[in-house]
């Protein structure tokens, strides 16, 4: 696979930075040499775009044996099911006067405004997330759009504090120390 062929070949600058992020991007389909032929065509702006693009990112680490074979089942596929379905049916009675909106991350900026209102506190989170990461005006966007959808999961009315916290923390390949963390 590869993914550089949607890319301008003339705009691409060298960096061998990046060869955990490019092979997360294509979720382990390259192999080791694959992902070295590609990434030193990858700059630090189109990096930056392509994270951007993503709305949710998360590092996972590898799981011992021992971890894997004692792991409580956890919450049940059939309850989490229920909840995306109710947050869903929240999304679209939200929506439902706004043609071709069917759910939070179809938000125009108008929306985030209208229904992802923030007290102080949390609004002084986010503030505080954004000056100190670093991040840009879509990660914002995409914070909000997340922080709405963990509310609507739980069936929230507004976001709260701790909704805003766990969204901004699917950000953390924004964070600007990714690269001193070997990412």
């Amino acid at each position: 696979m590869d993914i550089i062929g949607v890319m301008n070949d003339k705009a691409l600058k060298g960096t061998k930075k990046r060869a955990a992020v490019i092979e997360m991007i294509v979720s382990g389909n390259l192999n080791c040499e694959q992902i070295e032929s590609i990434q030193p065509k990858i700059d630090d702006k189109q990096m930056a775009t392509i994270l951007e693009a993503i709305d949710i990112q998360v590092e996972v680490s590898a799981l011992k044996y021992s971890q894997l074979s004692s792991a409580s089942s956890g919450e049940p596929s059939s309850e989490i099911r229920k909840r995306v379905i109710a947050a869903r049916q929240i999304q679209e009675n939200r929506y439902r006067e706004y043609p071709g909106i069917h759910c939070n991350a179809q938000m125009t900026d108008r929306l985030l405004h209208q229904y992802c209102v923030l007290d102080e506190e949390t609004n002084n989170t986010l503030q505080l997330a954004m000056e100190r990461l670093h991040l840009s005006a879509r990660a914002y966007s995409r914070i909000l759009k997340v922080a709405r959808t963990i509310a609507d999961l739980e069936g929230k009315e507004n976001i709260q504090m701790h909704h805003m916290a766990e969204a901004i923390g699917y950000r953390n390949l924004d964070r600007s120390d990714w690269v001193e963390r070997g990412i």
